[in-house]
């Protein structure tokens, strides 16, 4: 990788960095010679997604952190819920099925990408339940990830909306230089009530003309089955595959195209995820179905002044749902360039976006039209155009400032800004010192804006978008410093955000009519729900980690999170009468724990043998229960979870792994008028990994 070590003078860093610029883009982080390298990137150094070019950790201008393939190796991971444990500033909720916020931000804020392609940014994604979880297990399996990138704080100016929250990137090996593969098989064994996992992966990658044509395949299957606990994990069946052949027909010229089919399933049954009965009617077996295709091209040339990068993806996507009679079709197109180059001081990345999200309805959702006429088909579109412009600008050998903005065109929302500055300061040697102010912003999905889809919910109601609703919009400000060395490494970071216009569920409890009765929806007589704005609130909280190096042998990382939020605004943009959400200003916002710690300990008592032992506290958490009529939830029950595993070199091609997940059995009480998941207990997962 070309990307110099230590802390070189501006005039060595900035023709090492614009060398990194030929490897990688942040739309598809490919390299030149990396396609055919020897060896892997330095994944602890090195990162794309704060800025879009190569670039080391501590002079990213951004809150980064990097989750190595060798930690996912000794990891029980299924879904990217289950790569993220741990993470501070992450907080996982639920199993391998539930969703993710970073400093407080939902799922649906935080953009998930696989090698700088996005994969949950259709604008009609369902919220709640298996539909947030859905998105998580579209990710390659553990042996095709080099490494995840997760960056946490706005990362609107680079990658537009969905990035509110944050960026998690999947970055995917690259093409080696002879054939290579691994097969793996592993499986989750739970106590008591709770489903087993039992699942495959294949990777497989090498030249077919050397250093010229290249091809990369990789595949996983999985099968868990259903919990028999009252809002546990569905059952949960997946198959994903990929596809990449990467042509280099000279140095200095890329190109790349691929395909994914990934297939999912759920079903939950009465008596045990559900209930068997609903407001006295009996409950039946549910079954969804999500297929996902994409088509992915990436171009990364060098020009002789600067580079550019041209990266495009079309994804067809498709879910049933057993009690309906038709599909959802979503289509999605996405189309990027980008251009940078080093001049004088500056690192300058230029570029544009377009992207389209179509949905076509047959029948998936309960259409309306004025006067309660039903339609069975109904279909919408969105567009948005884009242009932005980063500058890193190094004012000092060891000082830079990053400045970026953003415009975003919606055809539904008209223009927005998104500027961002940050500060990139090493006083001391091993010493860093960052900070800056990044704007974000959330559009609502098509779902979301448009009365004319009617969304069933668990409890038996109808939830219908709403057209007044405005765009979610952030100001975050952060302040952190780091130290690294070869042995110790620490970070300090404090953020503070100014969160306007979240969009909630009023719930089918809490959507009245101007009589102050509920109303019933036109189609169904169902109770009706719709969505609606916060005008204010506020997020903030301290992240802090610290990693030591004892020996060669044994090595130890803890990291804290505080987290704290405060609802300062009222309801706003709805079309009926609707008090009961008045009460809420001065309660927290969002369902994340106060206190979150993590302390893990690596000790390597032989070659071939390496073993961990680690700790989880999870406080406790208080939010407002927006679908259920707005009142407080509190969760007092707190948890302190040990993990205890292994990763043993059998033979020089045989790896086995082990791990003894929640070894005390530490849960949570769990209440359903809550909407939380119940906690896994004990669980023990094996996997044999076959290289050759």
């Amino acid at each position: 990788m070309f990307v110099a070590s230590g802390k070189p003078s501006r005039i060595r860093r900035l023709p090492a960095l614009l060398a990194a610029l030929l490897c990688v883009s942040a739309g598809t982080p490919s390299l030149w010679t990396p396609a055919y390298a020897e060896e892997s990137v330095e994944t602890s150094e090195v990162i794309v997604s704060a800025t879009g070019y190569a670039q080391e950790v501590q002079d990213a201008p951004a809150s980064v952190t990097v989750i190595t393939s060798e930690e996912l190796e000794k990891k029980a991971v299924n879904s990217l819920t289950d790569a993220l444990r741990g993470v501070e500033g992450v907080d996982v909720i639920g199993g391998e099925t539930g969703s993710i916020s970073i400093r407080g931000m939902e799922s649906d804020k935080v953009l998930i990408m696989v090698d700088g392609r996005r994969q949950n940014s259709t604008g009609t994604t369902r919220k709640g339940g298996i539909s947030q979880g859905e998105a998580m297990s579209w990710i390659p399996p553990v042996e095709a990830i080099e490494r995840i990138e997760v960056v946490r704080g706005p990362m609107s100016t680079l990658y537009g909306s969905e990035a509110m929250g944050g960026v998690i990137n999947v970055i995917t090996k690259k093409v080696g230089s002879k054939w290579t593969g691994t097969f793996s098989t592993s499986a989750t064994l739970r106590e008591s009530d709770y489903g087993d996992t039992l699942g495959g992966d294949l990777y497989l990658t090498g030249p077919i003309i050397p250093e010229k044509l290249g091809i990369q395949l990789w595949g996983d299957l999985s099968s868990r089955d259903e919990d028999e606990v009252l809002d546990g994990v569905a059952r949960h069946k997946k198959q994903n595959g990929t596809a990449r052949l990467w042509f280099t027909p000279v140095d200095g010229q890329e190109f790349m195209i691929g395909m994914t089919r990934q297939e999912q399933g759920f079903r939950t049954t009465p008596g045990k995820t559900t209930e068997l009965m609903s407001k006295g009617r009996p409950n039946s077996v549910a079954e969804t179905e999500y297929d996902r295709t994409q088509y992915d091209f990436s171009y990364n040339g060098r020009l002789p002044v600067g580079n550019l990068s041209l990266d495009a993806f079309y994804e067809e996507y498709t879910s049933s749902f057993s009690s309906k009679p038709g599909l959802m079709n979503v289509d999605n197109t996405n189309i990027e360039a980008k251009y940078n180059v080093a001049l004088g001081g500056h690192m300058i990345l230029v570029g544009g976006q377009y992207k389209k999200y179509g949905l076509d309805d047959d029948g998936y959702y309960t259409t309306i039209v004025p006067g309660g006429t039903n339609i069975t088909k109904t279909e919408a579109s969105m567009e948005e155009y884009s242009l932005f412009l980063e500058d890193e600008w190094w004012l000092l050998d060891n000082l830079s400032l990053t400045g970026g903005l953003r415009w975003d065109n919606n055809t539904e929302f008209g223009d927005h800004w998104s500027p961002r500055l940050y500060g990139v300061y090493n006083f001391l040697p091993d010493w860093t010192l960052k900070g800056g102010v990044a704007w974000g912003f959330k559009s609502p999905t098509l779902v979301q804006i448009n009365p004319m889809f009617g969304m069933g919910q668990r409890g038996g109601g109808i939830t219908r978008g709403n057209a007044d609703l405005d765009p979610e919009t952030s100001v975050n400000y952060e302040l952190g410093v780091l130290y690294d060395n070869s042995r110790l490494s620490a970070s300090l970071t404090g953020f503070y955000t100014d969160y306007k216009d979240k969009i909630v569920n009023t719930g089918t409890d809490g959507l009245l009519g101007p009589d102050g009765q509920p109303i019933q929806d036109p189609l169904t007589g169902k109770g009706l729900s719709t969505y609606y704005n916060i005008t204010g609130a506020e997020v903030w909280g301290i992240e802090f980690a610290l990693g030591y190096k004892f020996t060669d042998t044994l090595s130890a990382r803890f990291n804290y999170t505080w987290n704290n939020s405060e609802i300062t605004g009222k309801a706003s943009n709805l079309p009926y009468d609707f008090h009961k959400y008045d009460g809420l200003e001065g309660e927290p916002l969002v369902a994340m724990p106060e206190h979150l710690a993590n302390l893990t300990v690596e000790w390597l008592p032989l070659e071939s043998v390496s073993t961990f032992a680690s700790l989880q506290y999870r406080g406790k958490e208080y939010y407002p229960n927006f679908g259920q009529g707005g009142e407080l939830n509190k969760n007092e029950d707190t948890t302190l979870t040990t993990d205890i595993g292994f990763t043993w070199e059998m033979y020089k091609n045989l790896k086995l792994s082990g791990t003894v997940y929640n070894l005390f059995n530490d849960t949570r009480s769990n209440s359903d008028a809550d909407y939380t998941y119940p906690d896994s207990g004990r669980r023990y997962w094996l996997k044999l990994a076959y290289t050759f």
